[in-house]
C-alpha cells in the first residue's frame, strides 16, 4: 500500500504543481523533492521531514529508516493546531460578522441620512434661486408695465390734444380756404392777419409736443447681474447670519468664561482665607510642639537620671549577691516598683508627647529586663537555696559568666578577655577591643544582620566599657555603621531609608548623648562615609534632614561641623558644604522666624 499524498509544493509555480513528499519545519513550507534538492543549497540546516501518512509497504520502500510517531500522537498534534485555527478563525468570523451587522445598520443608515441631507439642501438651494430669479422677473415685468401705463396716459393725453388741435386746425383751413375766395380787400387783409397768428400758435404747439420716449430693449446681461447680484446679497446676509450665530455664541461661552472665573476667584479667596486660617493652625500647633519639644527634653533628663539611678540599683544588686533571698527578693519588688512608678510617670504624659518617647521607653524596658536578668543569675551566684535544694556547700564552684555565655573557660572576643572566677562578681573588660573588630561587629549587627536594638545595646554594654563608647573612633563607627545601612544603590543612584535611621535613633541618641562634641565627631564619620561613595547627589541633605528631625543631631552641632577649621578633617567638606547649603538656608530662616517672633 503507498502513502497518501495529502498536500501540494508550496515552491512550484506554473499550471503543472508537484506533490509535495518533505516538510520543511523552519520555513513552514511543503516541498516536492525537486524543490528539495533546490532549498538544501540555500538551507542546509534546516530540519526537512516527510510529514506524511505511511503504511508498512511505505516504511520498507521510499521512507525506510526514517523516524516516525504513532498515528493516535499525529492526530493529537493536528487537534491541538485545528482547535487554534478554530479559535482564530471564530474570532474573525466575530469580528467580521460585527463589522457587517455595523455596514448594515448604521453605515447603510447613516449614508442614507447624509445623502437626504444632501438632497434637501440642494432642493432647498435650488428653490431659493428660482424664487430669485422670480422676484428679478417680477421687478422687471412690474416696472415695464408701469412705463407702459405711464406712457399710455401721455399718449392718450395727447391724443386728446392734437385732436382738439387737429379740429381747430381744420377750422383755421376752413376759414383760410373760403377767406382766399373773399374779394373785399380790407375784411381779407384783417381776416387774413388774425388767422396767421392762429397759425404761428399752432405751429409752435406742434413743435413743443413731439417728443416721445419708447420701450428700452431687454438685455439679458443686466438681467444676469441682477440676479447673481440679488445672489451675492442674500449669500452675505447668510454668511453675515452665521457670523453673528458665531458671535453669540463666542459672546455667550465668553460669558460663560467669566461667569466660571468669577467662581474660580471666589473659590480662589475662600481657599486663601482656608490657608490663612490653616497657617494661624500651623503657627499655633508650631508652638505646642515647640512647648511639647522643651517637656521632651526635660523627660529625656529624666530618663537619662532615671537610667543613672537603675545602673545605681544594679550596682547594689551586685554588691548584696551574697545576701540571703529574702533581701533579694525585697530589693526586687523595690527596683519594679520605682520603675512602676516611673512608668506610671510617663503615661500622664500627652499622647503627642508618648510618640517622642517610645525609644526611651523601650530603654526602661531593657533595662528591666537586664535587671531582671541579673538578678536571676544573682540568685544563681549568691548563697541563696535553690528550687532544687542544692548543697550550700557547691556554692564555692559557682562561676560568674556574662550574660548569655556558656564558657567554662575565660571568654577571648579578639584581645578580649573577661574574667570568672568563683563567686566573683561580673566585672568590665580588662583589655580594649580593637577598633576594626568593632566596626566590625557593628557592621555585622546593624548592616548585614539588621539586630534588633536590644540585642546591639546588650552587646556593647557587655563587652565595651564606658570608656570606649565615648571615644571619638567609637562613636565615628557607630554613625557610620547606621547611616550605611539606610543607603541603597550605589553612584547617582543612591537614596537614603529614613526610616531605618528612625529605628536606630534611640542608639544613637544613647551613645551621642545630646553632647555637641559627640555630635560633631558623628558628622565627622558622616562627611567620610559621604566622601567614600563619592558624595551621590540628594543622600547628605536627607541624612541630614532625618538627624535633625529625629533629635539626633542638635542645631549647634551642625553649626560646629560647618564653621569647623580642622585641617584633618576637611577632606571631602567643600563638596559635602554644597549639597547641604539649603539645609543651612532653612535653619537660619527658622531662627530668624523664632528671633522675629
Amino acid at each position: 500500500m503507498a502513502q497518501i499524498p495529502s498536500r501540494k509544493c508550496d515552491v512550484c509555480k506554473g499550471v503543472n504543481v508537484s506533490t509535495a513528499s518533505l516538510y520543511c519545519e523552519e520555513c513552514e513550507q511543503s516541498l516536492c523533492k525537486g524543490c528539495n534538492d533546490f532549498h538544501g543549497r540555500f538551507c542546509k540546516d534546516h530540519n526537512v521531514t516527510c510529514k506524511c501518512l505511511t503504511c508498512t509497504e511505505c516504511m520498507t520502500s521510499s521512507h525506510n529508516g526514517h523516524t516516525t510517531d504513532p498515528i493516535e500522537d499525529a492526530v493529537d498534534l493536528y487537534r491541538e493546531n485545528a482547535i487554534k485555527i478554530h479559535g482564530k478563525l471564530k474570532a474573525k468570523v466575530e469580528i467580521l460578522h460585527g463589522t457587517l451587522e455595523t455596514i448594515k445598520t448604521n453605515k447603510m443608515r447613516q449614508l442614507q441620512s447624509d445623502y437626504d441631507s444632501y438632497v434637501h439642501k440642494v432642493e432647498k438651494t435650488s428653490q431659493e434661486l428660482y424664487g430669485i430669479v422670480d422676484d428679478i422677473k417680477k421687478i422687471d415685468i412690474t416696472t415695464m408695465s408701469d412705463f407702459k401705463t405711464i406712457e399710455k396716459q401721455d399718449l392718450d393725453a395727447k391724443r386728446v390734444f392734437f385732436q382738439r388741435h387737429y379740429d381747430e386746425s381744420n377750422g383755421t383751413l376752413l376759414q383760410i380756404e373760403n377767406l382766399l375766395q373773399e374779394s373785399h380787400g380790407v375784411t381779407f387783409i384783417k381776416e387774413c392777419e388774425r388767422l396767421q397768428k392762429e397759425v404761428h400758435n399752432m405751429i409752435e404747439i406742434d413743435q413743443t409736443l413731439q417728443a416721445h420716449q419708447p420701450i428700452e430693449n431687454f438685455s439679458e446681461d443686466k438681467f444676469m447681474r441682477a440676479v447673481i447680484g440679488e445672489i451675492d446679497n442674500r449669500l452675505n446676509k447668510s454668511i453675515l447670519k452665521e457670523k453673528k450665530n458665531e458671535i453669540e455664541l463666542l459672546t455667550n461661552g465668553i460669558k460663560k468664561h467669566e461667569r466660571k472665573v468669577y467662581q474660580l476667584q471666589e473659590e480662589a479667596d475662600f481657599h486663601n482665607k482656608e490657608l490663612k486660617h490653616k497657617q494661624a493652625q500651623i503657627e499655633e500647633l508650631s508652638r505646642i510642639l515647640y512647648e511639647k519639644e522643651i517637656k521632651v527634653y526635660e523627660l529625656q533628663k529624666e530618663v537619662v537620671y532615671l537610667n543613672e539611678g537603675i545602673k545605681h540599683k544594679k550596682a547594689e544588686i551586685e554588691n548584696l549577691s551574697q545576701k540571703q533571698d529574702n533581701d533579694i527578693k525585697k530589693l526586687q519588688q523595690r527596683l519594679q516598683k520605682e520603675i512602676k512608678e516611673k512608668e506610671q510617670l510617663k503615661n500622664k504624659i500627652d499622647r503627642p508627647i508618648a510618640a517622642f518617647l517610645v525609644q526611651d521607653r523601650q530603654i526602661l524596658e531593657h533595662k528591666k529586663k537586664q535587671t531582671e536578668r541579673y538578678s536571676h543569675d544573682l540568685q544563681s551566684v549568691g548563697g541563696v537555696q535553690t528550687k532544687h535544694n542544692e548543697d550550700p556547700s557547691r556554692e564555692s564552684s559557682r562561676r560568674w559568666e556574662p550574660c548569655g555565655s556558656s564558657l567554662k573557660e575565660p571568654e577571648k572576643t579578639g584581645k578580649l578577655y573577661f574574667t570568672t572566677a568563683d563567686g566573683s562578681t561580673p566585672t568590665t573588660p580588662t583589655v580594649k577591643m580593637p577598633l576594626e573588630r568593632i566596626r566590625d561587629h557593628l557592621k555585622d549587627f546593624v548592616v548585614d544582620k539588621a539586630v534588633r536594638n536590644e540585642e546591639i545595646l546588650d552587646w556593647i554594654e557587655t563587652n565595651l566599657d564606658d570608656f570606649t563608647t565615648r571615644d571619638k573612633h567609637f562613636l565615628r563607627a557607630l554613625m557610620t555603621a547606621v547611616c550605611s545601612s539606610a543607603i541603597t544603590g550605589r553612584g547617582s543612584s543612591a537614596k537614603v531609608d529614613a526610616t531605618r535611621i528612625t529605628a536606630r535613633g534611640i542608639i544613637l541618641q544613647k551613645y551621642l548623648d545630646h553632647q555637641a562634641e559627640f555630635e560633631l565627631e558623628a558628622l565627622y564619620a558622616l562627611q567620610a562615609l559621604v566622601h567614600k561613595l563619592q558624595h551621590p547627589p540628594g543622600v547628605l541633605r536627607v541624612l541630614f534632614d532625618t538627624l535633625y528631625d529625629e533629635d539626633i543631631i542638635s542645631e549647634d552641632a551642625f553649626i560646629q561641623w560647618k564653621e569647623s577649621k580642622d585641617p584633618e578633617e576637611q577632606e571631602g567638606k567643600g563638596v559635602a558644604m554644597k549639597q547641604v547649603v539649603q539645609f543651612f538656608e532653612w535653619l537660619r530662616e527658622a531662627d530668624d522666624e523664632v528671633n522675629s517672633c
